[in-house]
């Protein structure tokens, strides 16, 4: 889905308005940014999300190591943890790799706590090995859930193509 019509299914008309009060610009831009850009042979504005993407796909291309922190930035400044980045090219039966990560780094997560707590103790080292096990735990969660909310984009879209008879459109 583009950013236009993701903007154009969530924002309506009253709004638009709300927003471009919010924002201090004209309702006639939020629209613009509803509709598919000049660029695309539409009438509408490329918009903030657009650029956004933009600004770290260039990064990406340029090979700059920053460019994961832009987005790692913008889910801490609203307050999401970010999913992690699958390589590209990557094809797999949704879900099954990171369910075995995940039951992998639980895994190592209780063997840690057991090793650390059979003293009935823990010491410095063994609750840093404990929060680093926890880490990966959280990093597979996060891992398990962009991939199953990648699927479930996929399967809405061919639900839509079906009910319409009309190709839904290509994900950046």
């Amino acid at each position: 889905m583009r950013a236009w019509q993701l903007l154009a299914d969530i924002l309506e008309r009253g709004d638009q308005k709300r927003l471009a009060f919010d924002l201090h610009i004209s309702p006639t831009l939020i629209s613009l940014w509803c509709l598919p850009p000049h660029r695309e042979g539409g009438t509408g504005e490329y918009s903030p999300l657009e650029r956004t993407v933009d600004v770290v796909e260039s990064l990406r291309r340029n090979e700059n190591p920053h460019a994961e922190t832009i987005v790692r930035w913008l889910c801490e400044q609203l307050g999401y943890m970010p999913a992690l980045r699958v390589p590209a090219g990557t094809k797999q039966v949704a879900g099954l790799a990171e369910v075995a990560a995940l039951i992998r780094e639980t895994g190592e997560f209780l063997g840690a706590t057991a090793d650390a707590s059979a003293d009935g103790r823990f010491d410095l080292a063994e609750l840093l090995r404990m929060r680093a096990e926890l880490s990966d735990v959280q990093a597979a969660t996060v891992a398990l859930a962009a991939s199953l909310d990648t699927e479930i984009r996929r399967l809405e879209d061919e639900a839509v193509c079906e009910r319409t008879g009309r190709f839904a459109g290509v994900r950046r």
